[in-house]
């Protein structure tokens, strides 16, 4: 299933991917989310791109099945 999962958000991060999110929306965009937590701390934020995708759609495809990984 196409999800964007965003590792380790600092709190800062999380405001503005929490603003990205409902200006999607408002926009007509919508797509559910969800977050892993470990002891109360977030520790990543997904958007599922999946079915639950309305406004846009997802186009093309990766050659490679492991998705790029950008942590530090």
């Amino acid at each position: 299933m196409p999800r964007l999962s965003i590792k380790y958000p600092t709190q800062e991060q999380m405001k503005h991917i929490y603003k990205a999110e409902e200006e999607l929306s408002k926009a007509g965009i919508t797509f559910d989310t969800g977050c892993g937590l470990d002891e109360g701390t977030i520790t990543c934020r997904d958007w599922e791109l999946d079915w639950s995708l309305k406004g846009a759609v997802m186009e093309g495809t990766m050659d490679d099945k492991t998705p790029p990984s950008f942590e530090e």
